[in-house]
């Protein structure tokens, strides 16, 4: 308790607090720790309020060469009064990011670009130096709650953009190939294999060969689904013996899960392990098997390399171009509704395919038009939350398209279409032209598709292995990249047909 009023402290060595402890510059030992702590950071008197001498009754609590039990008597401050802030703070962390996630991932509010949470992020931060060095006065406890709110957001921010990996991070294929001319001339005769039949491998196996796939296959897509099927058809054909370990999961899996899964294919000590990049983690988790040397890595649905991998790529990337498959789309949706207007897009969840087909299409239309986008979710690769951005966009501005990114998030926006009874009203795509969408373009459901000739993927890989074993890995591209086709609504039966089973020659046409 204070024993008296206070006087003001006379600096230097007539200062008259009883402990005898001064600076360099013979100011009060106390005064730095005072000034540089609490005003610092938590905002207790500023560095033009008259400093107080102490006695050993009358202790201004900045002391911090006095007893622990005086400086928190002085503040009037209780252990129950710090546990409490601390359960406080807590809570406002545990709330903020609760909201933040629920507003950025689960009901699929509006969150077109990176930059939105960016600008959310800055005005939060705007407001704590406001707060803090802007005169505006606060209690102190308020101050420290604006504090741990500003670097939860920063900490979610990290974590949310860590989770992508940025585009220019990447090569395009004609990057890659400018910098290696020699994969041109590969990667054609490399295709000239691919769409050839299969021949005889050329060595006697002495055990066969192991190979593990980790693919996020429960998808409406097929196409992960192909791709095994089509790489075990060209293996069988081409008489390769080899034991397959298959680890199916989502986009959404979380990373334990995936890293388990890692961990079990590892085990078996693999000679190929087929894998994708979709986020930053997978990122690191490629890096340590890329560091180790073995297993040889297959990229599969990727056919952008990496720039910081230069020099120590994985054995190959495979799959069909993204940015290919969204300038077709662009230039469709361009042709058909004009170069003004407005248009909606249904990203995939956060990450690689969001960026390679949602933001390279968004870049694409505002080069080469005046189109406005004025509406884009991102939907965690779910149908449910395509549907139900579909109908907040068709409930809001009117557009003349929506560019769905997958093969989900196009049957999620068809489902809202048909439940407003606006099919054929506003143009929507698939992605990929899996047998889903082929078959919603034959009823006249989908507007346009971007078709792989899907099974392309499988026999490439199959026909690297085969050419490693035969140790003729000069012959394997690194970057190998499948064919489009562009398949409207109305498309003749035949020409389907065709189509079909050109890119399910192995996977089956039923």
């Amino acid at each position: 308790m204070h024993a008296g009023p206070r006087k003001p402290l006379v600096v230097g060595n007539d200062c008259d607090c009883n402990d005898t402890v001064f600076s360099a510059d013979g100011q009060c030992g106390r005064e730095q720790p005072r000034r540089l702590f609490h005003e610092l950071l938590w905002g207790f008197p500023s560095l033009e309020t008259p400093l107080m001498s102490c006695t050993e009754d009358d202790c201004c609590g900045h002391c911090f060469s006095r007893p622990l039990h005086l400086i928190l008597e002085s503040y009037n401050v209780t252990i129950c009064w710090i546990l409490r802030d601390f359960l406080i703070v807590i809570v406002v962390i545990m709330v903020c990011s609760l909201c933040t996630v629920m507003k950025l991932d689960i009901i699929g509010k509006k969150c077109s670009k990176i930059d939105r949470d960016r600008r959310y992020l800055s005005a939060c931060w705007i407001v704590f130096f406001l707060t803090r060095f802007g005169g505006i006065e606060m209690r102190h406890y308020i101050k420290i709650y604006v504090i741990a709110i500003c670097v939860v957001l920063s900490a979610y921010s990290g974590v949310s953009h860590s989770a992508e990996i940025m585009a220019s991070e990447y090569m395009t294929v004609e990057e890659y190939q400018k910098l290696h001319p020699e994969e041109v001339g590969l990667m054609q005769q490399f295709e000239e294999i691919v769409r050839a039949p299969g021949d005889i491998i050329g060595i006697a196996q002495d055990r066969p060969v192991r190979i593990a796939f980790i693919y996020p296959g429960h998808q409406a897509s097929d196409y992960w689904r192909r791709s095994v099927a089509s790489f075990k058809g060209r293996m069988d054909e081409i008489g390769l013996k080899y034991d397959l370990s298959e680890y199916f999961t989502t986009i959404s899996s979380d990373t334990r899960t995936q890293e388990e899964q890692l961990r079990d294919a590892l085990s078996m000590d693999p000679d190929y392990l087929v894998y994708t990049l979709y986020i930053g983690k997978h990122k690191r988790l490629i890096e340590r098997m890329l560091t180790r040397g073995r297993p040889k890595l297959i990229m599969q649905n990727i056919t952008t390399p990496l720039r910081s991998w230069e020099g120590n790529q994985p054995f190959m990337y495979v799959g069909f171009d993204h940015a290919t498959g969204s300038y077709l789309l662009a230039d469709h949706y361009l042709n058909t509704t004009g170069k003004t207007g407005s248009y909606s897009v249904l990203h995939f969840s956060r990450g690689y395919i969001s960026v390679m087909r949602g933001d390279t299409f968004v870049d694409y239309v505002g080069k080469h038009s005046d189109k406005k986008l004025v509406d884009a979710y991102y939907t965690e690769a779910s149908r449910t939350k395509a549907k139900a951005a579909t109908e907040d966009i068709l409930n809001g501005s009117k557009v003349d398209f929506i560019y769905a990114c997958s093969t989900d998030i196009a049957l999620g926006g068809l489902d809202a279409l048909k439940e407003m009874g606006m099919v054929g009203q506003v143009p929507i795509n698939g992605w990929g032209g899996g047998s889903a969408e082929l078959e919603a373009i034959a009823q006249g459901e989908l507007d346009v598709t971007v078709m792989r000739m899907n099974d392309d993927n499988g026999v490439a890989m199959a026909e690297a292995i085969r050419l490693d074993l035969e140790g003729n890995d000069a012959a394997i591209p690194t970057v190998y990249s499948g064919d489009f086709i562009l398949v409207e609504k109305g498309i003749a039966p035949k020409r389907l047909d065709e189509l079909i089973r050109r890119a399910f020659r192995y996977s089956g046409t039923d």
